[in-house]
């Protein structure tokens, strides 16, 4: 979001050699540091086949003033964000990685992260993520082992496991 210019005019006074009194007008463009995200929100699902425990997504930062822009994202249960504080240089750009972790539950975890800018206004990514919930059970309720000796050779047995989930 695009901040308007405020305008500065103030006269400046010196004296030289104690008794020469100059002035001067001075005149500035103030502006607010901004920080322009190139997502507004972000949606994490995870795929059938992927088995990490996270997801990343990444986000742009860019800074299209003439000034560096200090930042620090405020992040809610379930999203981090790395780096979470920086400093994006004037006309430059910084990626960040937005990780979600999903509760075990499966149950969508939505909201809002807040990018608070020093000396500039705050930004607001919406996130939203879920993953279904997995669950299993042994097909068997028991494994018989037979009679085993201690320090006898291990017995290997095989179990069957049944997804009984929706992922």
């Amino acid at each position: 979001s695009h901040h308007l210019p405020q305008q500065l005019q103030r006269l400046v006074s010196y004296t030289t050699n104690g008794h020469h009194l100059f002035k001067f007008q001075v005149k500035a463009e103030i502006t607010l540091v901004e920080l322009q995200l190139n997502r507004s929100d972000l949606k994490f699902r995870f795929e059938e086949a992927y088995l990490e425990r996270t997801l990343s997504k990444n986000i742009v930062m860019t800074n299209p003033g003439n000034a560096p822009a200090n930042f620090t994202w405020n992040t809610i249960p379930g999203f981090t964000v790395q780096p979470s504080e920086g400093q994006v240089p004037a006309g430059g750009a910084t990626i960040c990685d937005v990780v979600f972790t999903p509760p075990n539950s499966g149950d969508l975890v939505e909201g809002k992260l807040v990018l608070k800018i020093e000396d500039g206004a705050e930004q607001i990514l919406s996130v939203d993520g879920q993953v279904e919930e997995s669950a299993a059970m042994f097909t068997a309720k028991s494994i018989h082992c037979g009679t085993m000796a201690v320090g006898a050779s291990p017995v290997t047995k095989t179990v069957g496991l049944q997804n009984t989930g929706q992922n």
